[in-house]
């Protein structure tokens, strides 16, 4: 095993130990910590210049190039998510994790299935408090109008999830589908 695969694992191992670090910490406190994501992020970014060099392009699959790429589109969407208050500031540091430590072709399948569990997860809670109809009816003039109020801070109707567990499923459903590919 050469040292770009040595690396490569490593880099797989710290996507998931942090990955379930934040899961397990947003369920627990409903908080995803700076002393987890930030030096994920550090660390992907190295790894990603371990394995690959600088790299020219951000479709190179490990290069610090695809790394950076991936730590900006993680950390760009999310950060749409987070000023219409769907997300945490921590889920934003989280998604430019996974990132920073898969790059950037990596980063566009993960954030696909972590929205598709997050529906998956909200819609569930939405069944569990008898809210579905209710629920779906706001998502839809939501999208439709794109003017729809959102719920007040602090408001008991409004159906939270913790995103870093749909974020850690829905890599791990992106990783396992990419490793069957190969």
């Amino acid at each position: 095993m050469g040292i770009a695969e040595l690396f490569s694992v490593v880099a797989a191992a710290l996507l998931f130990l942090t990955l379930s670090v934040a899961a397990t910490t947003d369920v627990l406190n409903r908080k995803v910590y700076n002393w987890l994501t930030w030096p994920a992020i550090a660390l992907g970014l190295a790894l990603g210049y371990g394995i690959g060099g600088l790299g020219t392009s951000a479709w190179d699959p490990h290069s610090l190039v695809s790394h950076l790429a991936g730590l900006g589109l993680g950390f760009g969407l999310m950060m749409v998510a987070w000023w219409s208050r769907a997300v945490g500031g921590g889920e934003v540091k989280l998604a430019g994790a996974v990132g920073a430590l898969g790059g950037f072709p990596f980063m566009i399948p993960a954030l696909f299935w972590s929205s598709v569990v997050g529906a998956i997860i909200a819609l569930w809670v939405l069944v569990w408090r008898g809210q579905l109809m209710h629920g779906l009816r706001n998502a839809l003039r939501y999208a439709v109008s794109l003017k729809a109020e959102l719920p007040p801070q602090g408001d008991p109707a409004a159906v939270k999830i913790p995103y870093a567990v749909a974020m850690a499923f829905g890599t791990l459903l992106a990783w396992t589908l990419e490793q069957g590919a190969l």
